[in-house]
């Protein structure tokens, strides 16, 4: 069974509601029955057709509804008691057929506040006469012991009602018990307390197991006792209470269980190096314990700084922990008189996927609400009061808590834990995240979430919002470690972190950065949400090249090895002045995700001769070497070079670029000009009157549209040109085959007239050149190529027709 809690909140004062009815189910007649309060009307509704069947309870209180046929398993009824006269209505009680159900035990109710046992882990909620719902709590420990405390003061004599819940649904049968006015209000190994005992009556302890007396004490006139041990019992003790009254007269019970008071659990965040450490609150102790295959290994006991760390290596005989997958680290928090004890022990499975800490989307005074990994139990914890409550996740992840029917309103300065447990089992294996901390206002500030821009193994670094703040950076991949456990400070808004030893990140472990507020005592205070994740990434790209320095456009390529090509999309080229220190990056690539080459544009333009750096840099943060270069002034688009093919006569002749006007020039004066005739391939002749003599000088320039001029093409008369075969024409490089001696290689782009190949080759030979510096040839290129006779002219020799290439894709 189980029951609906979701708005419990009816205090004493409202009007009066029946109590939830006693509930049992026989399957072999498929019957419903228990008690309810005489005359109310007890309604159940099936879950599967929304069917409500209905019986009255009689004199007795007895009711009984029999279903038409057996329910199939996980089938889930609500179960009500209605009053005909008001129309008021008990709440709920979820019966699941199939289900298993929790049991309550020892309860004993005083006026203010009730006890008892129940499974840990279990939601236990106390109806008052009247149908209100008194108080909740949940069942903490490994004892199984639970406390309500009464939002109202009852009535001694009232009747009341307990219910039991699991986090599946389930819940107890209800359990009825009544008001005494004998109660015992502190049942702490050492303090025991209570009211309500006759004045004078010896109040007597006893070990319910040994029988032995513990202690005595004589009440107040008010009725109030309390009895203090300066050697606390040992918790989990079952103590007894007899009282004897003036008269002589005796009265037993209760019978209940001695427990330590709760306080915060601590947590871990570091175990690695040797060393298990984490956060607590200072004044307590940390006891930690390390267990391999069931069996203990080291155990210690240390205490907590000023500033809320703990560390192993605090023990007064510190020996380093030797971590092995599968070691299970278990810590708690006790204080120096023994009489406190964190409920639940932080705990860690090394090489299992240990819970996240939960995210806090919103709280108030009332409650919170936020997200988790799905089915997850949420602990929430006060400084004060330790757990306070407990909330499951939902199969979406989403959770919410109501903590108003355990403690109330909290203060807003009151600063609430939240963490996340595996499971209820409380096995040394239930696993404990990292906590996130709020202040119980809807207004609270939180720090703004931290940056990582920089996540190489030995640089970690970003920025942070909220001034004052420290960053803790955490390795995910690594359940959650701290990689810098006291947290780095801000300068200029900015972090860095720089790992070492056991805590230095692997290449692509999963990091992310959490800022927290700090205390006066430079404790952790509140922390932020986490920052998005990234995965450390040490791999450092190559120096980049640049192609074209111009004042508004500049590119390159960034000449990765064939087998990191995948890392060109994390990688942006970045530009600076040279004597800008530290670098300034005043125009980027943008990611390389069409491969090595890049281009940036500097706005405003940049001047010529202005000297620059350029590197790469991933995303990660790791720089290449810097490569220098100077702003240069960018060439125009040209026509490339005419040829000159006829010259033995008056009449010159050619071939040129498509749409230009051939310039001859015979000694540097000019002989006139020809259109370039496309319908006559492209040719052009021009008559100078009388043919060149031997050693004249001939030079042809082209002229474009927009007036750009050519470079000039020289024919030395008498000088026979070589021949010249273009072999090969890739991007970075072109083979040629010359077949005389004395050669100087001369290449064009065709596109834009600009040269590309100017080297000294001697011949006759093959020959392979690199193009000019600062040339950038892409596939698709059309190269001319030709070469110039430097036999009687380093200048103006005869040079040879072209031999033209396009650069193949394949290239």
């Amino acid at each position: 069974m189980s029951i609906a809690t979701a708005g419990l909140t009816g205090p004493a004062h409202e009007a009066k509601r029946p109590l939830p009815p006693e509930v049992e189910f026989a399957a072999s007649s498929a019957t419903f029955s228990g008690k309810a309060e005489p005359a109310k009307s007890v309604r159940l509704t099936d879950g599967v057709d929304q069917r409500t069947h209905s019986a009255t309870a009689d004199v007795n209180g007895d009711w009984k509804i029999t279903l038409d046929r057996t329910p199939g398993y996980y089938t889930q009824f609500e179960i009500r008691a209605y009053d005909p006269e008001t129309g008021a209505c008990s709440d709920a009680v979820k019966y699941i057929f199939g289900g298993s159900q929790p049991k309550v035990s020892d309860v004993y109710a005083g006026q203010t506040l009730a006890f008892g046992h129940s499974q840990p882990g279990t939601k236990i909620t106390m109806f008052g006469a009247e149908g209100q719902v008194l108080g909740q709590s949940f069942t903490f420990g490994k004892h199984g012991v639970w406390t309500v405390r009464f939002h109202d003061t009852v009535v001694a004599g009232d009747k009341l009602c307990v219910f039991a819940e699991s986090f599946d649904g389930s819940v107890s049968t209800s359990y009825f018990t009544e008001a005494k006015a004998f109660a015992v209000t502190e049942r702490n190994v050492g303090h025991i307390a209570g009211s309500g005992a006759d004045r004078g009556d010896l109040v007597t302890l006893f070990d319910a197991v040994s029988g032995q007396a513990l202690a005595t004490v004589t009440a107040t006139e008010t009725g109030a006792w309390a009895l203090f041990f300066d050697e606390p019992l040992e918790a989990g003790t079952r103590v007894a209470i007899e009282r004897t009254h003036i008269d002589g007269t005796t009265a037993k019970g209760p019978i209940f269980t001695a427990i330590k008071y709760d306080c915060l659990a601590p947590v871990i965040n570091t175990f690695s190096g040797g060393q298990l450490g984490g956060h607590a609150e200072p004044g307590l102790q940390v006891v930690y314990a390390q267990y391999r295959n069931h069996q203990l290994i080291q155990k210690g006991n240390v205490p907590v700084e000023s500033n809320g760390f703990w560390t192993s290596n605090d023990a007064g005989y510190p020996q380093p922990i030797d971590f092995q997958t599968g070691d299970i680290l278990v810590a708690k928090t006790t204080n120096a008189s023994d009489t406190e004890e964190s409920l639940i022990p932080a705990s860690v499975t090394i090489g299992t996927m240990r819970p996240g800490a939960p995210l806090v989307m919103y709280i108030d005074q009332n409650g919170a609400w936020g997200y988790a990994q799905r089915l997850k139990n949420i602990l929430i914890s006060t400084q004060d009061d330790g757990l306070i409550w407990v909330v499951r996740s939902g199969w979406n992840g989403y959770w919410s808590a109501d903590w108003t029917q355990a403690v109330g309103s909290l203060p807003t300065t009151t600063r609430v834990f939240f963490e996340v447990l595996d499971s209820w089992l409380l096995t040394h294996d239930a696993q404990t995240s990292t906590a996130t901390v709020r202040y119980a206002d809807a207004a609270g500030k939180k720090p703004e979430r931290p940056v990582i821009d920089t996540y190489i193994s030995s640089d970690i670094a970003g920025t942070e919002a909220t001034a004052g703040t420290v960053v803790v950076v955490s390795n995910a991949t690594q359940f959650d470690q701290n990689i810098n456990a006291g947290g780095a400070p801000l300068e200029n808004n900015r972090w860095n972190v720089v790992p070492t030893g056991s805590r230095i990140p692997n290449e692509g472990d999963e990091i992310f950065a959490v800022a927290w507020s700090l205390l006066e005592n430079g404790g952790f205070n509140i922390d932020s949400d986490p920052s998005s994740p990234v995965y450390i990434d040490s791999y450092v790209p190559p120096e980049p090249t640049v192609t074209d320095p111009y004042p508004s456009y500049i590119a390159g390529t960034e000449p990765v090895l064939p087998a990191d090509t995948s890392e060109l999309p994390n990688i942006v080229i970045n530009i600076s002045y040279a004597s800008s220190f530290p670098r300034q990056s005043i125009a980027n690539s943008g990611h390389l995700v069409n491969g090595d080459l890049w281009s940036a544009t500097p706005t405003p333009p940049l001047n010529i001769g202005d000297q620059m750096v350029a590197w790469a840099q991933t995303d990660a943060g790791a720089k290449s070497p810097e490569r220098p270069f100077t702003i240069i002034a960018k060439p125009v688009a040209k026509p490339a070079p005419p040829n000159i093919t006829k010259w033995n006569t008056a009449t010159i002749s050619g071939t040129g670029p498509a749409n230009t006007i051939v310039t001859l020039y015979l000694n540097d004066i000019s002989q006139g000009y020809g259109t370039v005739d496309s319908s006559q391939g492209y040719s052009w002749l021009i008559d100078i009157g009388t043919a060149a003599r031997g050693g004249d000088v001939l030079k042809a320039i082209a002229t474009d549209q927009k007036g750009y001029n050519s470079d000039p093409f020289y024919i030395l008369v008498g000088d026979t040109p070589t021949l010249v075969t273009l072999k090969t024409v890739t991007t970075s490089v072109l083979t040629a085959e010359v077949t005389t001696a004395n050669q100087r290689l001369l290449a064009w782009r065709a596109s834009d007239g600009l040269q590309v190949v100017d080297q000294t080759i001697g011949g006759p030979g093959t020959y392979t050149v690199r193009y000019l510096p600062n040339v950038l040839i892409e596939t698709g290129d059309l190269i001319h190529c030709s070469s110039m006779d430097t036999t009687d002219s380093n200048t103006n020799g005869s040079m040879a027709h072209y031999a033209s290439q396009y650069v193949p894709y394949s290239a």
